[in-house]
């Protein structure tokens, strides 16, 4: 994440927004009670902590530019929960979590960070994820 978001710095003269749209639900993700740790492990990686990455090697960049955004997706999972996606509804929580603890630690750096929750887009991998 740091390479891209320098060599990205380097080719544009700096960095003004980051988008970080980590993520995706697996079939694997199930309650904590039965789901294989490595896939839980996984989901927090990929959906929560990388997120984390995006937002600390760009903050400084966005600092020295005086401001910008950071905008991270989330989930309406995030928001409702959903039983049998306890991975993937921790990992969201988290960035929604993260992203109100960074917008009020980043705001003086004129630096706004949201996140955006999107619903359901019915496609043939959300089919096969349903009842």
């Amino acid at each position: 994440m740091q390479n891209a978001i320098n060599a990205a710095v380097d080719l544009y003269g700096g960095l003004d927004v980051l988008y970080n749209n980590a993520g995706g639900a697996t079939k694997q993700d199930g309650s904590v009670t039965d789901i294989d740790l490595d896939e839980f492990w996984r989901t927090i990686r990929v959906d929560f902590f990388g997120t984390v990455l995006g937002c600390r090697f760009a903050i400084p960049h966005l600092v020295k530019a005086g401001g910008g955004s950071i905008i991270n997706t989330t989930s309406i999972r995030a928001m409702i929960g959903t039983e049998g996606a306890d991975a993937y509804t921790s990992a969201k929580g988290g960035v929604a979590t993260l992203t109100r603890a960074l917008a009020l630690q980043w705001a003086s750096s004129n630096i706004r960070i949201n996140a955006i929750p999107p619903g359901f887009i019915l496609t043939d991998r959300v089919r096969t994820m349903l009842p």
